[in-house]
């Protein structure tokens, strides 16, 4: 799961970077930096599937990237918002959300058909606690019947499937392996997304015959001799309760099923025209892309057309195997659906029958008035809006995670960046985006912000542990964990892992900020070493000045003397809680002459408490290429 870009080599003749390898996994938090405004809109094209790829393997979650939109559906990127987006109340911005959620918006639909129509149901069951129960038994037996119709059809097509998926995959490796990678999977999207319109298809005409099939389950009054023996019978309270003998038991139950089944029609009828408008559109970029790599290689007419023709051999074939699984899809079962179907209408038959020969022998046991008054208003209580029931689940996510958004600052009424933040974490997870990408936002927070921020994303890992976070920033001192992974691109032009020692040491080297302005202090040469910080240091080097100041690489200096490395410098300095990172394992120290040395430790400490460092020579920076010796 996560972002996986496996040595992205990239079409474009005017691409900033020559290669890209980046690899993030569920629950991880990973930092991609870069000051070079380029470099950084180049990285972010990237992540968002917008650079055509030349070779490489380019995966989220699992799947080969087909186009932007691919990558849309998947990933969130969070940027500093606009003024606007402020004013919109959050939980209102939740509860939005979570709308276009297709699979909330299904079991919000189901839970409140559910609950509607167990209610009327009730209603309609005048307090005859025998006929309560006789309707929760056609309600088993209906569902039984269509989550086994539905389980079997499920199976059947999963089989195919990964029947398919193999003959798809041996013919791309056949005739396109040398191609562009991203034509590779262009076509595989291509092939699948027609065995998933063929096979949404015949979805929906399963559902259209379980429908069917459900519905004639209503046309049982006749199947049962009781009514018409009431009817004609003198016992007059017999004939007071004659609609007890009118099949209406089933009804609601029967209803109840048929709203779900609508539910996934409607669904199917959405997912093919969408799928349609996509496979068209992916045909054409397909033959866009084919046409440019003809071009760009000079392959000749004969050998176009061999590709063409295979194309449309391909496509035969697997419409070929498609129509043989329709005819036995349809002899199969289809036919089983029906003869279930006759075996259930016997069931509620038996079911409907054996009540009314208690409702003749006056056996039927009635509820008590008032419980029964109290149990209708509870019932009628549970039924809830769809946008009520997304109102609940955000309040009981946001309780989950202990998430409160205090939208009002102490120094006026701007709103804290922090809590944007919450909101587009929370927006992502409600659309199912399992990648969130916060771009240049994260150097907005205080150090405070991010202690909690932190602490609400290990709370979010607990409950969605699938979900990935990448921070892309072009500030050093923004980078949350110096211990987690941090990629930047090499001199080589490549994006990839790179320690914090070796950026601080590019960054001091080419004299970008904040680089330049960290850990410069002033030295004085004198024999045999340098005067530093009132203390004698043995280090030579032939770019040394009389007098001058040294950059003192702050990841570079130790707690502890090191074994085996001569020369270390020894300096006693006072800790004091550093703001210029948010790392909170960065510190400042204070030395004798009140000069600041910031350095990284994974070491707990405490503030206002002096300690020893040891500062290697090797943690000289020095512009000009030279080497420094003990």
């Amino acid at each position: 799961m996560g972002y996986k870009l496996s040595n992205l080599k990239f079409v474009d003749k005017k691409h900033i970077l020559d290669n890209v390898h980046f690899e993030i996994n569920d629950s991880e938090f990973t930092t991609i930096f870069t000051q070079d405004k380029k470099q950084k809109k180049f990285i972010k094209d990237t992540l968002k599937g917008k650079k055509r790829i030349l070779s490489g393997r380019f995966q989220i979650d699992d799947a080969d990237l087909v186009g932007s939109k691919f990558v849309k559906s998947k990933v969130d990127f969070i940027a500093p918002d606009i003024w606007f987006e402020r004013l919109i109340p959050p939980r209102i911005i939740l509860n939005l959300s979570l709308l276009f959620d297709q699979k909330f918006l299904r079991l919000a639909r189901i839970k409140k058909n559910d609950k509607k129509f167990d209610y009327l149901s009730f209603v309609d069951s005048h307090n005859d606690l025998t006929e309560m129960q006789l309707r929760r038994e056609i309600d088993k037996t209906i569902s039984f019947f269509l989550n086994k119709a539905i389980n079997l059809n499920k199976t059947l097509h999963k089989a195919f499937i990964n029947e398919i998926k193999k003959i798809n995959n041996k013919q791309n490796e056949k005739m396109f392996a040398q191609f562009y990678a991203q034509i590779k999977v262009m076509i595989m999207e291509y092939f699948n997304l027609i065995l998933k319109w063929e096979l949404d298809n015949l979805a929906l005409t399963f559902y259209q015959v379980v429908w069917d099939q459900i519905y004639s389950f209503q046309d049982l009054r006749h199947s049962c001799p009781c009514e018409y023996n009431v009817k004609h019978s003198s016992n007059e309270h017999l004939k007071d309760n004659i609609f007890k003998f009118k099949y209406k038991q089933p009804y609601y139950m029967i209803q109840k099923q048929l709203k779900i089944i609508n539910i996934r029609i409607s669904e199917l009828r959405i997912a093919l025209f969408k799928t349609k408008k996509l496979t068209r559109a992916t045909k054409k970029q397909i033959t866009w892309e084919i046409k440019k790599f003809f071009i760009d290689n000079k392959i000749p007419k004969e050998e176009q057309a061999v590709v063409h023709e295979y194309l449309n051999n391909w496509k035969k074939t697997i419409q070929d195997l498609v129509d043989d699984f329709k005819v036995s899809q349809k002899k199969g079962i289809l036919e089983s659906i029906r003869q279930e179907g006759a075996i259930i209408e016997k069931e509620i038959i038996h079911l409907t029958h054996e009540y009314h020969k208690k409702v003749l022998a006056q056996t039927n046991k009635i509820g008590n008035k008032n419980e029964f008054k109290i149990l209708k208003k509870h019932y009628k209580k549970q039924i809830e809006s769809i946008y009520k029931q997304s109102m609940t689940w955000t309040q009981e996510n946001l309780k989950k995670l202990n998430i409160k958004f205090d939208w009002y600052l102490k120094s006026g009424f701007k709103i804290s960046s922090i809590n944007i933040i919450y909101l587009k974490i929370l927006k992502a997870i409600n659309m199912h985006k399992k990648n969130i990408v916060f771009y240049n936002i994260i150097k907005l927070l205080t150090k405070n912000d991010v202690k909690l921020l932190m602490n609400t994303i290990q709370a979010i890992q607990k409950e969605h542990p699938n979900l990935c976070f990448i921070n892309l920033t072009d500030d050093f001192s923004s980078i949350i964990d110096f211990k987690q992974k941090v990629y930047a691109v090499n001199p080589k032009n490549q994006l990839t892992n790179i320690t914090p020692e070796a950026i601080y040491n590019k960054g001091v080297l080419q004299s970008m900020k904040p680089f330049t302005n960290i850990n410069l202090i002033s030295y004085k040469k004198v024999e045999q070493g340098i005067e530093f910080e009132e203390r004698f240091w043995p280090v030579q080097s032939t770019s040394f000045n009389e007098t001058g100041k040294i950059n003192i690489n702050p990841f570079m200096i130790k707690l502890e003397e090191q074994k085996d490395v001569a020369g270390q410098l020894i300096l006693e300095v006072l800790t004091k809680v550093t703001y210029k990172f948010l790392d909170r394992k960065m510190w400042v120290g204070i030395t004798n002459s009140g000069s600041k040395i910031n350095f990284y430790s994974n070491r707990k400490l405490e503030p206002n408490k002096k300690i020893l460092i040891y500062i290697q020579p090797a943690a000289i920076i020095i512009k000009k290429e030279t080497n420094v010796n003990s």
